[in-house]
């Protein structure tokens, strides 16, 4: 047998296998970035966006909602003066950075309530469709006076 054919044969195993990772990534790539553009956080980060992370109480790792969407152990929270900090790590951090600074005067206190297996605390993001900001009970206890939950 001559190297022709196995040449040949290891080149066309090669492309088929690049061009099926590259559909699967891109497939990826698609799905995070219309989880992560969805109505909520991108809208809140486009409204106030952060340039710097504030130095305040850190959370890192957090499970958080905004509107519908959960984003589970990956919010980075920082409870500044100026307002709640958040920026999202991986995997949403490959996709570009959404990092916000949501000003205290533009959040209120709407609930408390219950997500996996545990109290969380609802927040009401002041905008002109308003947006549900959902936390758990160490970070909602970290908020300023008037915004700490009622038990």
């Amino acid at each position: 047998m001559t190297d022709g054919p196995v040449f040949l044969t290891m080149i066309l195993i090669f492309l088929t296998i690049t061009v099926l990772l590259i559909l699967i990534l891109g497939i990826f790539y698609k799905v995070y970035t219309s989880l992560n553009t969805s109505r909520g956080l991108a809208a809140v980060s486009q409204r106030w966006p952060a340039e710097t992370i504030p130095s305040g109480k850190r959370f890192s790792r957090q499970s958080i909602a905004v509107g519908n969407l959960w984003y589970k152990n990956c919010a980075n929270l920082v409870v500044a003066n100026e307002g709640l900090y958040i920026s999202l790590g991986f995997p949403f951090s490959i996709i570009g950075s959404n990092s916000t600074c949501i000003l205290w005067k533009y959040l209120h206190y709407a609930k408390k309530g219950r997500a996996f297996w545990m109290n969380v605390y609802e927040y009401e993001i002041e905008m002109d469709d308003p947006i549900i900001l959902t936390v758990i009970k160490p970070v909602a206890t970290a908020f300023p006076e008037r915004l700490k939950p009622a038990e």
